[in-house]
């Protein structure tokens, strides 16, 4: 009974310090990407979504190859975390190197090749960071990673917006700014996990990693595409960077979203993991169904409010610099996309958790068919509004799978219980 009296109050405090952490890394990026759209030229706004979100593109790969089983590992072998930590970040530092120069090649493509060196290590750093900071909230220290995560995020956005006061901000200055923050950041954190380094324990072999990983690897590597980086792209293609620029600055209204949305992503895995290994399966659904109850009460009110009156949420965040008239359309599309996504996160969370990536990899699969046979060609015959169509017709793609995937597997334990039951 006293078991069930503190779960809840854990739960609570857990779910107050994640939002807190994840609060000082998304508020910093929104912040960011959101006064940049106000002093930069709209092409050279959307070159720096194009490059700043292929680096968020590679993080993705980073963390299904390393912080995925790195946290379920962490989650069910407590006693190994030191090993598990140790392994993880050096599977970083073998990943990160070919990742930061695939991003920085992408200089090329968009013919800024004087940002090459300043892309390849802001990445290089941005990759090494997360995965220190990832340690951390895998043994649920969310309170411990918030020192580093805002010396790194939020102290990117107060450095870019102090270095445009004094004379202007190239986009060279902002990627080697991200360098930096990033840099003091993972001091901080490798400091915060010295224990965790130092604890002895049996050694931890690449191999489980990537039994863990692979599917999660593919899953990120599909899901690459059914994303607002990916549209980005795509759009570049017709519209150039101007395009990309404008699409972008639509993007960023739902930006206040994503704290809520990241924490939920970065609680649920190791909370239902270790929910599971305490409670069972029912204490797996019960957290999740917690979660999605909390996270829904804030995403759901503004997700309307975007619907409702975009122009109104537009001017707060650019004021006269940037023009209302024709995002109305495009930010509507955007709402209802993230509310698919909302729900996509909390089954998604459920599944890798359960150890069942594989139909996670399935439902990003699903997503990136749908944006390429049927949402691809709204997005070069209608622009960026077609890219907003596609993205929300990709976001319920996803979703729809998803809750297949969960329906059909709890009548199949259900129909396996009843079984037992008879006999």
């Amino acid at each position: 009974m006293g078991h069930g009296h503190r779960r809840p109050l854990s739960i609570k405090k857990q779910s107050f310090w994640a939002l807190s952490d994840q609060a000082a890394s998304s508020i910093g990026n929104f912040f960011t990407a959101v006064y940049l759209a106000r002093v930069l030229s709209t092409a050279d706004y959307g070159i720096f979504a194009l490059l700043y979100g292929s680096v968020v593109l590679s993080n993705s790969l980073l963390s299904g190859a390393v912080v995925y089983p790195m946290q379920v590992l962490a989650s069910r072998e407590g006693d190994r975390a030191g090993a598990i930590f140790r392994a993880g970040m050096q599977l970083t530092l073998a990943i990160s190197f070919p990742c930061s120069l695939a991003v920085a090649a992408l200089t090329l493509v968009v013919h800024r090749p004087t940002l090459f060196v300043a892309i390849f290590f802001a990445t290089l750093a941005w990759q090494l960071q997360e995965t220190a900071r990832r340690a951390l909230l895998s043994e649920l220290r969310f309170k411990t990673a918030l020192l580093g995560d805002s010396a790194s995020y939020v102290g990117q956005a107060i450095l870019i917006f102090l270095v445009s006061k004094k004379g202007g901000v190239s986009l060279a200055m902002v990627f080697w700014l991200v360098c930096l923050t990033s840099l003091l950041a993972l001091g901080l954190q490798l400091l915060q996990l010295r224990q965790s380094f130092l604890r002895r324990s049996r050694i931890v072999r690449y191999a489980e990693f990537w039994s863990l990983g692979s599917w999660a690897v593919l899953t990120n590597l599909v899901g690459m595409l059914p994303t607002v980086q990916g549209l980005l792209w795509i759009v570049n293609i017709g519209l150039g960077a101007v395009g990309a620029g404008i699409l972008q600055t639509a993007a960023n209204t739902t930006g206040v979203l994503h704290p809520l949305l990241f924490t939920l992503g970065n609680i649920l895995v190791p909370a239902i993991a270790n929910a599971e290994a305490v409670g069972g399966r029912k204490g797996a659904r019960d957290t999740a169904r917690y979660y999605a109850t909390v996270f829904g009460a804030m995403v759901i009110p503004y997700v309307a409010l975007l619907f409702l009156l975009p122009g109104l949420i537009f001017k707060v965040m650019y004021g006269n610099r940037v023009e209302v008239g024709g995002f109305e359309f495009v930010v509507r599309f955007f709402a209802l996309a993230y509310l698919a996504i909302f729900g996509a996160q909390v089954l998604g969370g459920w599944l890798r958790a359960r150890t069942q990536p594989r139909q996670d990899f399935m439902a990003n699969l699903f997503a990136a068919i749908v944006m390429l046979f049927v949402g691809l060609p709204l997005a070069f015959f209608m622009g960026v509004k077609g890219a907003a169509i596609t993205f929300f017709m990709s976001s319920v793609a996803r979703l729809a799978y998803q809750t297949i995937c969960v329906k059909m597997r709890s009548e199949k334990v259900a129909s396996a219980s009843l079984a037992a039951g008879q006999v």
